[in-house]
């Protein structure tokens, strides 16, 4: 993919990251176990947590792919068989 979806993966977490640490302090407050709010604000924050780390999960994955991206443009670069495609990625690489 391209470095502008790297961007909005960074944007994403960063705000994930936020709503975790505020969940985190609210559920501190109370106990897991004595009350409904109590249950509710802890599996608030882990199902936070598990948001956050599919973020970054799926941020290092879309890096991956586009590193992937990349060397096949290049591969087909050295054939000699370019196609649009290829001149758009290598294109947004440079940028």
């Amino acid at each position: 993919m391209s470095k502008l979806d790297q961007c909005n993966y960074e944007e994403m977490i960063f705000e994930m990251n936020a709503v975790r640490v505020h969940l985190h302090e609210w559920a501190e407050q109370l106990d897991e176990h004595a009350s409904s709010e109590g249950n509710a604000a802890w599996d608030a924050y882990r199902q936070a947590e598990v948001a956050y780390q599919r973020l970054i999960d799926a941020r290092n994955e879309n890096a991956q792919r586009w590193e992937k991206d990349i060397e096949q443009s290049l591969k087909r670069v050295e054939l000699g068989t370019t196609t649009a495609k290829d001149a758009q990625i290598l294109r947004e690489a440079m940028k």
